[in-house]
């Protein structure tokens, strides 16, 4: 190669590499907010990202089109209307199934995807992604990261796992999935959540201290259980910077829990499979800071009204990235309540808490909606439980689960009783009361942990 070619090609190879830094900078510039802007400022950003949107599948899709003119939100001049968005009718989980076509662009420019919800507590719905938005999500991922201290090349294992994940149990993997080389290759050990046995989290243990990861990202429940297993064994555990938990409901025994096993400050996150990372707690662990540009959420009451703070409502999520597949208004299936602003100073939205799924809440005879955490804090008071589960069977009948602890006294008589007693003042005095001592409780198809399941339907006659 003479000379005049050597500079040529470096020329066009620094050239690409400006162009692909150039690009990241910009697709990072469309997510990323400052953190210390007024709050004011960060509320009138949020808006103009939803009017983008909102142009943008109207224009697009006719399913849109029609919806938005049907309630004014797009007016006969065809100019968006914000002040009626909440007169958008909410996007159904069933519609993304029946009317999948009318609702996705396989057109759209780009690289473009089909990828799968977890279904557990439902149909699994398929949504068509896009490369900008995931890209967009990438970035989120990194912001929210850096709230824990965590940056690009840091160790990190993840306990985690999705049904599409799992391997025979009798599989070996190969050569290149074996922890040592993870570490060289991508400085990421994966531990797979569904093997949660005793003999699996004693070697996960055990990697953990020859791997020394800077950070853990878990399933709440999965992390949980190592925290206490690591205790009921005497075990020491190697103690990361930071423990990052998702894809579950955190409650604060539980943060409580894993903080005193191993010794590191706990981050929640709340994402799903059809939005990514949307919301993450920060370094005073108080809260979900929701990331503005990239979605817009709702909290509302059965009548569709806005609900107040620290009342309990069901959660819309509007993507404000996605375009080969807008959702807008998706009731997502979860339940959770505003917080207050958050003594760290940044001014995006604050969620309190991520109480669960629809079905994670109760009904009451009266026909009132019973947060589910008023079940689990009824049996965290019992040492002698190690795992548990609450089933609300009908509008008339309440289930508890419970999985005893070896070498822990249980007096079932009493407990029975009382946890008779404050089960019907909550549900009603006629509620009927059973219970059950499994020797093990699994988790779901996604590897997740429910502690609250309600079998009632959305509609409760009174």
């Amino acid at each position: 190669m003479n000379n005049l070619a050597l500079v040529e090609r470096c020329f066009m190879s620094s050239f690409r590499m400006a162009m692909r830094l150039r690009s990241w900078l910009s697709g990072n510039a469309a997510v990323y907010l400052s953190e210390n802007l007024p709050k004011e400022q960060v509320e009138q950003e949020n808006n103009l990202r939803l009017r983008y949107l909102l142009e943008y599948a109207a224009g697009r899709f006719p399913f849109w089109n029609e919806r938005m003119r049907a309630c004014g939100l797009l007016n006969a001049a065809g100019l968006i209307d914000l002040d009626c968005f909440t007169a958008l009718p909410t996007l159904e989980r069933s519609e993304l199934v029946e009317r999948r076509d009318e609702l996705s662009d396989e057109n759209y420019p780009g690289e473009t995807w089909w990828d799968q919800t977890g279904g557990s507590t439902g149909e699994p719905v398929r949504i068509l992604k896009d490369r900008r938005s995931k890209e967009a999500m990438l970035k989120v991922k990194g912001q929210m990261y850096a709230w824990a201290g965590h940056h690009p090349g840091m160790s990190v294992v993840e306990l985690w796992g999705a049904e599409r994940d799992i391997l025979d149990q009798h599989h070996r993997p190969p050569i290149w999935e074996w922890p040592l080389l993870q570490r060289l290759r991508c400085n990421k050990l994966v531990q797979n959540a569904f093997r949660m046995g005793e003999e699996q989290m004693r070697q996960y243990l055990t990697e953990w201290h020859w791997f020394r990861p800077r950070t853990v990202l878990a399933y709440a429940h999965s992390i949980h259980e190592l925290a206490l297993f690591a205790e009921r064994e005497g075990i020491r555990p190697y103690k990361p910077k930071a423990i990052i938990t998702s894809a579950g409901t955190l409650t604060d025994e539980m943060r409580a829990d894993i903080r005193r096993a191993f010794g590191a400050p706990v981050f929640n996150r709340y994402g799903s499979r059809e939005f990514g990372n949307m919301a993450m707690s920060c370094e005073r662990e108080d809260g979900l800071h929701i990331i503005p540009t990239a979605v817009h959420i709702e909290i509302v009451r059965p009548d569709g009204s806005p609900t107040d703070p620290g009342e309990l409502g069901e959660i819309l999520v509007t993507s404000l990235t996605a375009r080969a597949m807008p959702l807008i208004r998706y009731r997502i299936g979860d339940t959770g309540y505003w917080g207050e602003s958050c003594p760290c100073d940044r001014m995006f939205p604050v969620i309190a808490q991520v109480t669960g799924k629809r079905s994670d809440n109760f009904h009451g005879q009266d026909g009132s909606l019973i947060h589910g955490a008023y079940f689990t804090h009824l049996v965290w008071q019992l040492e002698a439980i190690r795992k548990f589960q609450v089933v609300q069977e009908n509008v008339g009948h309440v289930h508890f689960r419970l999985v005893l602890a070896p070498a822990k006294a249980f007096h079932q008589v009493g407990e029975e009783d009382r946890l008779t007693e404050e089960t019907r003042k909550a549900m009603g005095q006629d509620c009927r009361v059973t219970f059950e001592y499994p020797e093990e409780i699994e988790p779901n198809a996604t590897g997740k942990h429910r502690f609250t399941i309600s079998r009632v339907q959305d509609q409760v006659s009174s």
